[in-house]
């Protein structure tokens, strides 16, 4: 998928401008995940009655689901007729199968060729959602054994909680639960949650290191279950604490009353960092700061090798601790920037603005004295002002991208 240079060139190019008592270093490094990349995004685990031919088939499908659903994040993405036909068979997508028995279950776990399957994805014009994608801490109320209404804590043993995690896991969607140590028990309770008081929960949310936070509640209400969430980024402003989103409704379990909030809160995720291929040919150019050693050139490369959002990448340019690249993109350049953004080994110190339309035409100048060359296509319109198409031409903002690689 990416276009790289080989690591053997990048490192000989890098390699010259080291002391000699790094190049020690090449042996001892192991890439460094962030809190927020998400692995085995090529695999499913699926529950089986038995080995027989006729279940392994039928798991093999359900796992081609799972993955499909863990790389594009929409529930309808299922729907596509081009994601049907595969699903009808799976197996030449597939690389490996083997059966596992946990606590007298078996399953039958299932691996895919991922690079297929993002193909796929692509031609059916789907969204495709990378290995970086948001932390989100949960402060989740249910019912506990004992029918007594708690806040989900990261040790609980609730069915409630492991429903969740086991939903969370397969959509490939990272989730932290609070400690609900005596720091959280002092600051929030049951009350504050079920309230939706942001101003509590976004203090106690500090500590941890989440993008965004969730809260809701899960409770039975006689023959159904009444759920609801709001969802918060990590920066909340209490002078403006609109949720991102929000719902409130109504299944017939909690495992279903689980996957509408999986549902929804993915097909936000999906919106904010997944890419749909444009068609078109948009590229930016990107400069990483601080990488000052091989290690450091390893992970930087290793981080841009998965990014979804990137269709190719070269390096073009190496001077001091700073390393340039010119990406070829799926979708915009703001799109890329809101997925590196989750990144915490990187900080940014500027970026440039999507390249606009702007008016560029001696003619449409000659109309009226008031206008120059650096009017957007979409002003002329509204003054009034007929503008040929072909006056119109892209520039780009001079800012530069540059962002601070902390990577080891």
């Amino acid at each position: 998928m990416h276009n790289l240079f080989s690591f053997k060139k990048l490192a000989q190019t890098f390699i010259t401008k080291l002391p000699t008592l790094l190049l020690t270093s090449l042996i001892l490094f192991s890439a460094t995940l962030s809190a927020a990349e998400v692995t085995q995004l090529d695999e499913s685990l699926v529950r089986v009655d038995n080995r027989s031919t006729a279940q392994r088939n039928e798991g093999i499908k359900k796992a081609f689901d799972n993955v499909v659903l863990k790389n594009s994040g929409l529930q309808s993405a299922l729907k596509n007729p081009l994601v049907m036909a595969k699903h009808n068979n799976p197996n030449a997508l597939m690389t490996q199968y083997g059966y596992q028995e946990k606590e007298g279950q078996l399953y039958l776990k299932v691996n895919f060729d991922n690079r297929r399957i993002v193909d796929l994805l692509r031609q059916a014009n789907l969204p495709v959602w990378g290995k970086q994608r948001p932390l989100t801490l949960i402060w989740l109320v249910s019912d506990d054994e004992m029918d007594q209404r708690q806040i989900m804590s990261d040790g609980s043993s609730s069915q409630v909680k492991q429903d969740f995690s086991r939903q969370a896991s397969n959509r490939g969607m990272p989730f932290l639960f609070p400690l609900m140590d005596l720091d959280d028990s002092m600051r929030i309770s049951v009350s504050d949650v079920r309230g939706m008081f942001v101003d509590t929960i976004a203090k106690a949310s500090r500590r941890y290191q989440a993008d965004f936070f969730i809260m809701a509640s899960i409770q039975s209400n006689g023959n159904s279950v009444n759920y609801a969430l709001s969802l918060y980024p990590k920066t909340v402003d209490a002078a403006s604490s609109a949720p991102l989103l929000s719902m409130n409704s109504d299944a017939q379990n909690v495992n279903l009353a689980i996957s509408a909030m999986m549902a929804k809160i993915s097909e936000y995720y999906v919106d904010q960092y997944a890419t749909v291929d444009s068609g078109t040919q948009l590229t930016t150019q990107v400069t990483f700061s601080g990488v000052n050693n091989i290690n450091q050139l390893v992970a930087l490369e290793h981080y841009i090798g998965q990014l979804r959002a990137i269709k190719s990448a070269q390096l073009v340019k190496m001077k001091g601790d700073t390393i340039t690249y010119d990406f070829s993109l799926f979708s915009t350049q703001a799109d890329l920037f809101r997925v590196m953004d989750l990144e915490p080994r990187l900080t940014p110190l500027s970026k440039a603005a999507e390249p606009q339309l702007a008016a560029a035409s001696s003619t449409a100048n000659n109309t009226t004295g008031s206008m120059n060359d650096d009017v957007p296509a979409s002003n002329t319109m509204r003054r009034g002002i007929e503008m040929p198409t072909e006056s119109l031409k892209p520039f780009s903002v001079p800012t530069a991208t540059i962002y601070q690689w902390k990577g080891h």
